[in-house]
């Protein structure tokens, strides 16, 4: 399996990095595999990823973002929740209206129900 997903890269890599349809062929004979196969592969990943950029200059780029992973409590969003969150818990402490990022019940308002949620969700690291 291992192997399988380490020629899949490569395939994937040359495929996309390079222009050239000789070295891709090439690599494909390299890696065992015809060009319909190739094909399927590369049809199969860009069904994974969507669309990749194709084009005659020579860079294809594949850009990803991680998705992202809000923990309630993590006001300043470096993924924990902890005492740099806390003191913007308290900068915020007493404050009314919408949207405010202490606010984790949205009731409008950062007060003692908001603190015991920043506390349900500490992060001892």
């Amino acid at each position: 399996m291992r192997n399988k997903i380490i020629k899949q890269l490569l395939l994937t890599l040359a495929i996309f990095s390079f222009p050239s349809f000789i070295f891709a062929s090439e690599i494909t004979g390299f890696l065992g595999q015809s060009q319909q196969g190739l094909e399927a592969q590369v049809a199969e990943l860009s069904a994974e990823v969507g669309e990749l950029p194709r084009g005659g200059s020579g860079g294809g780029y594949i850009f990803s973002t991680p998705p992202v992973t809000t923990i309630t409590g993590d006001i300043n969003g470096d993924g924990k929740v902890n005492k740099y969150d806390f003191s913007l818990m308290m900068a915020d402490w007493g404050k009314t209206g919408t949207n405010l990022r202490s606010d984790f019940n949205r009731d409008g308002k950062v007060d003692k129900y908001d603190f015991a949620i920043l506390m349900a969700k500490w992060t001892f690291a």
